[in-house]
């Protein structure tokens, strides 16, 4: 986990063969939630609680779904696993709702 600005955080997922970055982002005019490159790491004084406290809560968890639970809303819900048969430990929600 990577929280390149205080809107945004990018998720890098992992596979044996190839990696790469979710980005989910609250920004008021450019919200979204996508595949992209690399973030910008920036200095280490720009580090940001959030993304330091969603990086040890997410850390050697996996993403097993990401929900839409109503056609046309604005929230996105990404599920993570300890295990793919294990219970699901966290839940991550993010409101992409722009100006």
């Amino acid at each position: 986990v990577v929280q390149a600005s205080k809107h945004t955080v990018a998720l890098r997922l992992r596979r044996p063969d190839t990696q790469a970055w979710l980005h989910l982002s609250w920004h008021p005019v450019a919200a979204r939630v996508c595949l992209g490159r690399p973030p910008s790491r920036g200095a280490p004084a720009e580090a940001f609680s959030f993304g330091e406290r969603l990086q040890t809560t997410l850390r050697g968890l996996i993403l097993v779904d990401v929900l839409m639970t109503v056609e046309f809303e604005r929230v996105a819900e990404l599920r993570f696993k300890g295990g793919l048969d294990g219970p699901l430990e966290w839940s991550v929600w993010c409101e992409v709702m722009g100006k």
